[in-house]
C-alpha cells in the first residue's frame, strides 16, 4: 500500500506558485484605463466676460456651426419676467436674436433654459408658463425644435412626472443630446419656501436622477439610470463596455 506523504512548501515556494499561476492566466489587467489626453483646457488664454446683463446669463450652448451662442437670458426690462433665448457672436456683442414670449405669449411669464443642439441642429429645451407674479408654472416641461429657433418647438414630455424606478420629477436641467434621438438630463425637485409672508421667496432645486428620454417615440417615457440618485449634473456622456457613464 503506497504512503502518503504530505508536502509542505515554503513561504518562497508558496510565493513563486502562485506567481506562475497569475502569469499563466490569460486575462488583462482589470484596473488598466485608456488615455484621455490632457486635461488642460483647449485654449490657455484667460476667459473673456461676453455678456453685461444685470440679471442672470447662463446655460450657452454652441450653434452646430460654430456662429454664435445659444443661452438664456433673463430680461429685467420686461413686466412679464420672462426668460428668453437669444444667439450671440462668438466673440460677444449684439444679440443677433432675441425670443421671449415663448410659450405663453405676453401675458403670461414664460421660460426657455438649459438649451442643447445636437448634431442634426435640433434644439432641446426647459420651458415653463405661469400667470405673472407667481413661482409656480402652470405648465413646464421637456421641448424639441427642429432649429435652434425655440418657437417651434413641441413637447415631448411634461413635469411633473415620475419616471418607473424613480421619485417624482418636478423639472430638468443640464440637458444633453446622447444621440441623434434621445436626450440626457438630471430631474429635479423643486421647493418653494418664504420666511415671512412679505419675505421674498427662495427656491431650492435639487437633483433626483440622471434621467434619459427618447424623443421621437410615440410616448416619450423617461428613463431613470440607476446609480445616479441625488445627481447635480451631467457632463460629457459616452458609451463604455455597453454602459453609459455620464461624467461629472
Amino acid at each position: 500500500m503506497a504512503q502518503r506523504r504530505s508536502v509542505r512548501l515554503g513561504a518562497g515556494a508558496r510565493i513563486a506558485a502562485l506567481a506562475l499561476s497569475l502569469a499563466g492566466c490569460g486575462h488583462t489587467d482589470p484596473f488598466a484605463s485608456p488615455p484621455y489626453g490632457s486635461d488642460a483646457p483647449f485654449d490657455a488664454t484667460p476667459p473673456a466676460r461676453l455678456t453685461y446683463n444685470a440679471a442672470a446669463d447662463r446655460a450657452p450652448a454652441w450653434l452646430v456651426d460654430g456662429t454664435g451662442l445659444l443661452y438664456s437670458t433673463q430680461q429685467t426690462d420686461r413686466l412679464d419676467n420672462d426668460v428668453c433665448a437669444a444667439v450671440l457672436p462668438p466673440a460677444g456683442g449684439t444679440q443677433r436674436e432675441l425670443w421671449c414670449d415663448v410659450p405663453g405669449g405676453p401675458d403670461a411669464t414664460d421660460a426657455v433654459e438649459a438649451p442643447a443642439i445636437g448634431a442634426d441642429g435640433r434644439l432641446g429645451f426647459l420651458t415653463a408658463t405661469g400667470s405673472v407674479g407667481t413661482t409656480n408654472p402652470q405648465r413646464a416641461g421637456i421641448a424639441v425644435a427642429s432649429s435652434f429657433d425655440p418657437r417651434d418647438g413641441r413637447m415631448v414630455r411634461t413635469f411633473p412626472y415620475t419616471p418607473e424606478g424613480g421619485t417624482l420629477q418636478f423639472t430638468a436641467d443640464h440637458l444633453r443630446w446622447l444621440d441623434a434621438g434621445r436626450l440626457v438630463y438630471v430631474g429635479q425637485n423643486v421647493r418653494v419656501s418664504s420666511q415671512c409672508q412679505s419675505c421674498p421667496t427662495d427656491t431650492l432645486r435639487t437633483g433626483e436622477a440622471v434621467t434619459i428620454l427618447s424623443v421621437d417615440a410615440a410616448e416619450s417615457l423617461p428613463v431613470v439610470l440607476s446609480g445616479t440618485a441625488d445627481a447635480t449634473g451631467v457632463g460629457g456622456a459616452r458609451r463604455r463596455c455597453g454602459a453609459l457613464h455620464a461624467g461629472g
